[in-house]
C-alpha cells in the first residue's frame, strides 16, 4: 500500500503550514517592531532562502529521508566526528521539539481562537485556543495520507479567503500610516526579518517529510520555490493592511482579527472568523506531523525513551501526540505574552537553519564524490562552489538574525536556552546510561570522504 504523499499533498502541508496561523500572527507582531518597512524587509529576506537552496536541495539529493533537519546534522556536520556531530544534532533540534508543544502550536491558533471569542465573548479565548489544539491532533492521529488530503482542501479555502480580506484590505489603506517606512534601529529591523522569515522560510522543512514523499529529489526543489514565493507575497500584503489600518505601535501582541475588524463587513468578518480557524488548524497539522517525527527518530537513537516511537494503526506516533498535545494546553495555561512567544520560536528555528545550512556547506569536503558521480554530477546549480558558498552566506545571515532577535527579546533567548541546558542534562544522563546508538545505514549514507583542509 502506498502511504505517501504526491508532490501536490507536500505542497499543500508546507502552505497549511506558513499561510495558516503564522500568518494571522508573525506578519502582525514583526510590523509592530518594525513598521511598514517590515514590507520591504520580507521581501528581502526571500534572497535568504534563495541562498539556502542549494545546500538543502544538495543534502535531500544526497540521502532522502525523514526527518531531514536531524539526521543530517546529527550524521553529516561533522562526520569525521560521530559523537560531537550526533550530540550537537540533538542539542539543536530539542528547543524546537518544546517550543512546539509549549509555545508554538498555541501562536498558530490564537487568531482563531480570538475571533471566535470576539463573536462569544462569554468563552475565553483560551478555551478556543485548547479546543482548535484539541482538534488538530485528532486529525494527525489518522496518519499522513489523510493529513495531506485533509491540507488540500484546507490550503485552497485559505488561499480564497487570504485573497479576499487582502484585497478589501487593500482598498482601505491610508496612506499616512505607511510613512515614517523605518521607525526602528536597526537591530529591530533585522528582528523582523528573523520573525517574517519563519513565516516562509519554513518551506524548508520540507526535508523533514523526506520519504513520505514520492520522488522526494524532483519534488522538493518544486515545492520550495512555489511556497516560499506565494506565502512571501500573501505576508507582505498583511503587513501593509495591517500598518495601513492601525498605527503600528498599537499592534504589539495582537493579531490579524484587530485588522480586521476595522474594514470588513459583519459577513465577511464570519468568513475570516473560520479562515483564521482553519489557519490555525493546517498549521499545527503540518507541525504535529513534523514533530512527530523528530521524537521518533531521536527515541530509535536511545535520546528519549523506545516507547515514545511506538505508533498507532496509521503509522503516527501515538503518545508523542499526546504529549504534545498535553504540553500545548499547559502552554495555553501559563499565558505568555504573544511577542515573546513568537520571538522565542523564531530564535529556535533559525538556529536550526543556520546549522542545517553549515552541514551542507560541508558537503563538497566530506562527500565530494557526490559532485563527481552521484546525483549531482550533471547539476549546473548544485555544484560544489555554489553549494559551499551560498550556504555559508546564508548561515551567516541566519545567524546575524538569531543574535539581533535575542538582543531584541531576552526573555525568549531565556526560554531558548533554557531548553538547551535541559537537552544537554537529558543527552548527558543517557550517554551514562549507555541507551544512546548513532549508528547509520551505510549503504544509504555512504562513506564520508576525508575532510578537506579548506573547511
Amino acid at each position: 500500500m502506498n502511504n505517501k504523499l504526491s508532490w501536490i499533498g507536500g505542497l499543500a502541508v508546507m502552505l497549511g503550514l506558513n499561510i495558516g496561523g503564522a500568518l494571522w500572527s508573525k506578519p502582525v507582531a514583526a510590523a509592530s517592531i518594525g513598521g511598514p518597512g517590515t514590507a520591504i524587509v520580507t521581501i528581502l529576506g526571500m534572497g535568504v532562502v534563495a541562498l539556502a537552496a542549494p545546500g538543502y536541495l544538495a543534502l535531500t539529493k544526497t540521502w532522502s529521508l525523514s526527518p531531514g533537519h536531524y539526521y543530517y546534522n546529527s550524521r553529516m556536520l561533522l562526520p569525521e566526528n560521530k559523537k560531537l556531530s550526533h550530540f550537537i544534532g540533538w542539542c539543536i533540534l530539542w528547543p524546537s521539539i518544546l517550543m512546539s508543544g509549549f509555545v508554538i502550536l498555541q501562536i498558530l491558533v490564537i487568531a482563531g481562537a480570538s475571533y471566535l471569542n470576539a463573536f462569544f465573548p462569554s468563552v475565553s479565548t483560551q478555551i478556543f485556543t485548547i479546543l482548535l489544539l484539541v482538534s488538530t491532533v485528532c486529525i494527525v492521529w489518522f496518519g499522513i495520507q489523510a493529513v495531506g488530503r485533509i491540507e488540500i482542501v484546507l490550503s485552497a479555502f485559505l488561499l480564497v479567503s487570504i485573497g479576499v480580506i487582502l484585497s478589501l484590505g487593500f482598498v482601505n489603506i491610508d496612506p499616512s500610516r505607511l510613512t515614517p517606512v523605518f521607525p526602528a534601529s536597526l537591530t529591530s529591523t533585522l528582528s523582523t526579518m528573523g520573525v517574517m522569515l519563519t513565516t516562509f522560510i519554513t518551506g524548508l522543512y520540507i526535508i523533514d517529510f523526506g520519504d513520505d514523499i514520492e520522488n522526494p529529489e524532483k519534488a522538493f526543489g518544486r515545492i520550495l520555490f512555489i511556497n516560499t514565493g506565494a506565502v512571501a507575497l500573501m505576508g507582505t500584503g498583511v503587513i501593509l493592511v495591517s500598518v495601513g489600518m492601525v498605527p503600528y505601535q498599537e499592534l504589539a501582541n495582537q493579531t490579524l482579527r484587530v485588522v480586521t475588524s476595522q474594514y470588513l463587513s459583519p459577513e465577511l468578518l464570519v468568513v475570516s472568523t473560520i479562515a483564521a480557524m482553519v489557519a490555525g488548524v493546517t498549521s499545527n497539522i503540518a507541525i504535529l506531523s513534523m514533530v512527530t517525527r523528530y521524537v521518533k527518530a531521536v527515541a530509535n537513537d536511545g535520546i528519549l525513551p523506545s516507547w515514545l516511537a511506538a505508533e498507532n494503526k496509521h503509522g503516527e506516533p501515538k503518545y508523542v501526540l499526546a504529549i504534545l498535545g498535553a504540553a500545548s494546553v499547559v502552554g495555553v495555561l501559563v499565558n505568555i505574552p504573544l511577542n515573546d512567544m513568537i520571538q522565542a520560536s523564531a530564535i529556535g528555528n533559525l538556529s536550526l537553519l543556520t546549522i542545517t545550512c553549515l552541514t551542507a556547506s560541508r558537503l563538497p569536503s566530506t562527500r565530494p564524490e557526490l559532485f563527481e558521480t552521484g546525483p549531482m554530477a550533471d547539476s549546473r546549480y548544485l555544484t560544489p562552489r555554489n553549494v559551499r558558498w551560498f550556504s555559508r552566506a546564508a548561515a551567516v545571515v541566519l545567524g546575524t538574525l538569531v543574535v539581533s532577535m535575542a538582543s531584541e527579546s531576552p526573555t525568549g533567548v531565556q526560554w531558548y536556552l533554557t531548553f538547551i541546558v535541559i537537552g544537554v542534562g537529558i543527552y548527558g544522563i543517557q550517554t551514562l546510561r549507555g541507551t544512546i546508538s548513532i549508528e547509520t545505514d551505510s549503504e544509504e549514507l555512504g562513506s564520508p570522504a576525508s575532510v578537506a583542509s579548506d573547511d
